[in-house]
């Protein structure tokens, strides 16, 4: 509930805390994208059902491009029914879960295509646009920072293997995806670093890390 929380106060002049402190351990965007509707609904519980089925349902678009494009039509549609009753987007996270894996899933399923768009078009644009997306992801949920770092150093390999990586549309499509993933991610850095006075990538990493050990001891 606490990205609920989150949201209802970033909209209600509380800022962006739980218990009047600020919150550095949750990404900011689930709950910036429930807070939007709590002006409207005023029932933050229905704000994340409506996220919950909105980014489930377009999560299956960028899914079966990706599937069509590496297997056929076939394999795309049966795979495509499969996600629809994949139990992190149905039952599971009904128990277990915060509600904002379809968000994180689909801007990330989203991102990769842009990868596979930049690889095949090398268009500066859609590296921009990867870049964007998974920067969108990582403020859904910070591990999608090594998903970023792994498709830049794919692209940076597949591109050397083609012999296209010094050209100048793959060096500055390379660059733009950094800079605006960057661009995307600053102001929760800054948020961040405000707070706390250190250069983070996330403050998820350290109280995820001391809980852990409290559970296992």
């Amino acid at each position: 509930p606490d990205y609920l929380i989150l949201g209802q106060h970033l909209f209600t002049g509380q800022g962006y805390t739980v218990s009047g402190r600020p919150e550095l351990h949750y990404a900011p965007l689930f709950p910036l994208i429930t807070g939007l509707l709590y002006p409207f609904t005023h029932n933050m519980k229905l704000n994340s059902d409506i996220a919950f089925v909105l980014f489930g349902t377009l999560m299956l678009l960028p899914f079966y491009w990706l599937a069509k494009r590496l297997f056929g039509v076939r394999i795309a549609v049966i795979a495509t029914a499969f996600l629809c009753l994949f139990p992190a987007l149905t039952a599971s996270v009904l128990f277990w879960g915060t509600m904002l894996e379809p968000l994180y899933l689909c801007l990330l399923y989203a991102a990769l295509c842009a990868v596979w768009v930049a690889w095949e078009k090398q268009n500066v644009v859609d590296y921009l646009a990867a870049g964007a997306l998974f920067g969108l992801a990582y403020l859904t949920k910070p591990e999608a920072f090594v998903y970023f770092g792994l498709m830049f150093a794919l692209l940076i390999l597949a591109n050397l293997g083609r012999r296209s990586l010094l050209t100048r549309h793959t060096v500055a499509g390379l660059l733009g995806s950094v800079l605006a993933f960057a661009l995307v991610i600053s102001p929760y850095i800054a948020f961040l670093y405000h707070h706390t006075g250190r250069i983070m990538v996330s403050g998820k990493l350290g109280v995820t890390y001391v809980a852990g050990q409290g559970a296992v001891d």
